[in-house]
């Protein structure tokens, strides 16, 4: 009987550790996703699955709105040329029975009389923002650049790209984290009164 329960013992121990593992398991790929490098991973995801929604127009499973302001192209007062583009990429939940979308990435292109403005946000399916991209240029001249990584809004990696003179014009810094986020929210918003 001793043996019968020492080897019920060791069954026990051994099932009661397989629990453990599965979650430590679990506990590692999510710290993944929210690293640089899980974060690299799913932006190339993103990207590859919206470059398979433009190359032949045909149903991805993404749906994008575009919305453009000044489409006519008219000038603006102290500006002249101005326009600007934003496009929503989203996806339906695959998680919800109910008529439920997920936000992925919003790609907006800004175009101030010779200077372009690029801007990228990448959301995690929770509706977090876990990238933002900036890059200024004037013509084929980078002039700023700059990347925000995040995990549950605290900025985890941070950097930048300044051509030489533009220090006292530069557009962000790390310490504007906070208004990254901001800028987020609202793109959020935007989207959701897209749809």
């Amino acid at each position: 009987m001793g043996e019968f329960l020492s080897g019920k013992f060791r069954i026990l121990l051994i099932l009661g550790w397989i629990p453990l593992l599965v979650w430590s398991g679990g506990c590692k790929v999510r710290a993944q996703k929210t690293s640089r490098e899980g974060i690299r991973t799913a932006y190339q995801e993103v990207n590859a699955r919206i470059a398979t929604c433009q190359e032949d127009g045909s149903p991805c499973g993404l749906y994008v709105n575009r919305l453009t302001t000044n489409s006519g192209e008219e000038p603006w007062a102290a500006v002249g040329i101005y326009q600007s583009k934003r496009d929503l990429w989203y996806q339906r939940d695959p998680e919800s029975e109910e008529e439920k979308y997920q936000l992925l990435k919003v790609n907006a292109t800004t175009q101030r009389s010779d200077r372009v403005e690029n801007e990228e946000y990448l959301f995690a399916t929770s509706g977090k923002l876990i990238f933002y991209y900036f890059r200024l240029e004037q013509g084929d001249e980078l002039l700023q650049e700059y990347r925000y990584y995040f995990s549950e809004d605290k900025l985890i990696d941070y950097q930048e790209k300044l051509a030489e003179g533009e220090t006292e014009y530069r557009e962000m810094s790390q310490e504007g984290a906070a208004q990254v986020l901001e800028k987020a929210a609202k793109m959020r918003i935007l989207w959701e009164a897209s749809l």
